[in-house]
């Protein structure tokens, strides 16, 4: 499959992400229907790709599709968070976890600067609120000229 427009197919694997705190390592494709889940991460598309400026999402379930985000609750500020994507590895630090009801897409948004934004529902088994984890890139091969510019 080839991307038009440099952005990813729908279902096409992006990169993979890994945070130690939580158990993650899961590579991730471009989309958050239920097909795209279905593999166990995804991202949104219309957000930032990891390591570009902006605001990258991905989401994933808890408890079902292979629970990728069982653990995502575990995850602290502080806690780093590796993104390996074809421009290379970044390094992302949480600086804030929250809850947030389903209809709050906020957290989606586009800001300044280069972001992380992972999302899943919670409590575990219950999509009652949206487990949200904020994190900012610290390093990686674009990360100079993001982070001077922001």
């Amino acid at each position: 499959m080839i991307a038009v427009s440099g952005a990813p197919l729908p279902r096409m694997a992006v990169g993979r992400i890994v945070i130690e705190t939580a158990g993650v390592d899961w590579v991730f494709v471009e989309g958050v229907d239920r097909g795209a889940l279905r593999s166990g991460v995804g991202h949104m598309p219309g957000t930032a790709l990891p390591g570009e400026p902006g605001n990258a999402v991905l989401s994933g379930h808890r408890t079902t599709y292979g629970a990728p985000f069982l653990h995502l609750d575990r995850v602290e500020p502080g806690d780093l968070i590796t993104v390996t994507s074809a421009s290379g590895d970044h390094t992302y630090q949480v600086v804030e976890v929250r809850t947030v009801a389903p209809t709050d897409t906020s957290v989606t948004g586009q800001w300044s600067g280069a972001w992380l934004t992972l999302t899943t529902c919670t409590p575990a088994f219950s999509a009652r609120d949206r487990l949200v984890v904020i994190s900012r890139l610290v390093a990686g091969p674009n990360a100079g000229v993001i982070l001077a510019g922001s």
